[in-house]
């Protein structure tokens, strides 16, 4: 899907500003950035509680 949206970034460009091609394109845009700031913060979580790294066996959290 990136690839496919990043290839038609063009075609979207020229489509005229109130049609509803231009309105679903745009709508499709923020969703699809939504998402990817989304998978960004649940990488760097994850990312996070792997440096961490997991409790040793035995612990009690002390």
């Amino acid at each position: 899907m990136r690839e496919y949206w990043r290839a038609s970034e063009s075609a979207r460009a020229v489509l005229p500003e109130h049609s509803d091609e231009r309105l679903t394109a745009d709508l499709v845009d923020a969703v699809y950035q939504e998402l990817a700031t989304v998978t960004r913060g649940s990488a760097a979580r994850v990312g996070a509680e792997e440096c961490r790294g997991a409790p040793q066996r035995g612990s009690r959290g002390r």
